[in-house]
């Protein structure tokens, strides 16, 4: 417990370190007068950009620390990752169809197209995985057999 209370404290630190740090620096001190005083003079560059952008790091490692957790858990295997189960290679093989077949399209087309792709090696995943009776083994040798056949095809689109 007394780890837990470390890090909390190690990541408040940085986070504040990191609402300080950018184009125009903010010292500690003007910092907090900005966090608690209205009528500070860096007010609006800490409460309308810098600690969103905190807040949302914080949450995103949350959620991502979460997510792996909950990965490691289902395959009860500690060296679990996203990457081991495919999902990672269903997203750069959507994301590389996209650039190829729509060379025009829009950046914000890449993060949904990428979304779409890790959905779909999900899926694929799973619905292999029931085949097997979706042991933790079982689900992991289909992720990594799903990844490759991801990565085969993003291949061979990169060399054609």
């Amino acid at each position: 417990m007394k780890k837990l209370w470390i890090l909390l404290a190690l990541m408040l630190s940085v986070a504040f370190i990191a609402i300080g740090v950018g184009s125009t620096y903010i010292t500690p001190a003007e910092l907090i007068a900005a966090l608690t005083d209205r009528n500070a003079s860096s007010w609006f560059i800490v409460h309308h950009y810098r600690l969103p952008r905190g807040l949302l790091a914080i949450m995103a490692g949350a959620g991502l620390a979460v997510a792996g957790v909950l990965l490691q858990g289902m395959i009860r295997n500690p060296l679990a990752s996203p990457d081991v189960v495919g999902v990672s290679k269903g997203a750069g093989f959507a994301a590389v169809l996209v650039i190829v077949l729509l060379p025009s399209s829009p950046v914000a087309l890449l993060p949904v197209a990428a979304f779409v792709g890790a959905g779909l090696a999900a899926l694929l995943l799973v619905q292999l995985s029931m085949k097997g009776g979706m042991r933790p083994n079982m689900l992991a040798l289909t992720g990594l057999a799903v990844g490759a056949i991801f990565q085969a095809a993003t291949d061979y689109i990169l060399v054609k």
